[in-house]
């Protein structure tokens, strides 16, 4: 109800949506986490939870999905947005593992 309320603030729908993540997330329906954490990204840049929704998104794909490609591109746009965020060592670290596996795959192709 308070995503579909016209009376609900935008601050309130993101914390719904990524409240509803969480819970997708911890059911293990990564797919369905990540579509509702689709729906926060258009929140301010300077939002903690836009900030971790991003980081998110790209963890999921990564650690969860096994889609690279898709990891490393939320990844790149935590860097770009957040360039001196305290998350940036953990996001440097995953984009390395990915590109490592990305890497073994085609030297065994």
């Amino acid at each position: 109800n308070i995503i579909d309320s016209a009376d609900s603030s935008d601050d309130l729908k993101f914390q719904a949506y990524f409240l509803l993540a969480q819970t997708f997330y911890d059911l293990k329906n990564y797919e369905q986490a990540i579509e509702s954490y689709m729906n926060i990204l258009s929140a301010p840049l300077e939002s903690p939870i836009r900030k971790k929704t991003l980081f998110m998104i790209a963890y999921i794909y990564y650690n969860d999905l096994d889609m690279y490609t898709h990891s490393m591109k939320y990844y790149n746009i935590f860097k770009e947005e957040y360039p001196n965020d305290e998350l940036i060592a953990a996001v440097e670290y995953e984009l390395e593992q990915i590109n490592d596996i990305i890497n073994k795959t085609q030297n065994n192709k």
